[in-house]
C-alpha cells in the first residue's frame, strides 16, 4: 500500500513530537541539584538510623520535612544505600534507596524505595508511592 507524501510528513511530524516530549527538550536537572537532594536524603536517613524523630529534621539548616510511613510507624532503619540519584520528567530530583528495616519484634524487612526531593526554603522529601 502506497502512503501519500502528506501522510508520510504527518507520520514524521508525530514521531518528532513524541521524541521531543519524551526527552524533555534536552533539559536535565543540574548536578548541584542532584547532589543537594542526595545529601538531604542521606542526612534524613542518618537521623532515622540514629533513632531520631522526623520532627528533629526541622532544626536542620536548611530545614527538612521528611515523610516516610515506615519511620512514622516506628520501624528502625538498620542500613541504607542510595543506589541512584536522578530527576523525573519534571526535573524534580529523586533518590533510589535500598532500605534495611527492623520492626519491634526484630524481624528485618528489605525495601527498594524512591524519595522525591523538593529543595526549596524547606527541603521536602517524600517517598514515592509508585515505587
Amino acid at each position: 500500500m502506497k502512503q501519500s507524501a502528506s501522510a508520510f510528513r504527518r507520520s514524521g511530524l508525530l514521531l518528532m513530537v513524541a521524541l521531543v516530549s519524551t526527552t524533555g527538550c534536552g533539559k536535565s536537572a543540574s548536578p548541584d541539584d542532584l547532589n543537594r537532594a542526595r545529601e538531604a536524603v542521606q542526612s534524613s536517613l542518618d537521623a532515622w538510623k540514629k533513632g531520631e524523630r522526623p520532627e528533629a529534621l526541622k532544626q536542620h539548616v536548611p530545614p527538612i520535612q521528611f515523610a516516610d510511613d515506615d519511620w512514622k510507624a516506628g520501624l528502625s532503619l538498620v542500613e541504607y544505600k542510595v543506589t541512584n540519584t536522578d530527576a523525573d520528567s519534571n526535573l524534580m530530583p529523586r533518590c533510589w534507596v535500598a532500605l534495611s528495616l527492623q520492626d519491634k519484634r526484630g524481624k528485618r524487612h528489605e525495601k527498594q524505595v524512591v524519595y522525591n526531593v523538593d529543595a526549596k526554603a524547606t527541603i521536602t522529601i517524600a517517598r514515592d508511592p509508585y515505587y
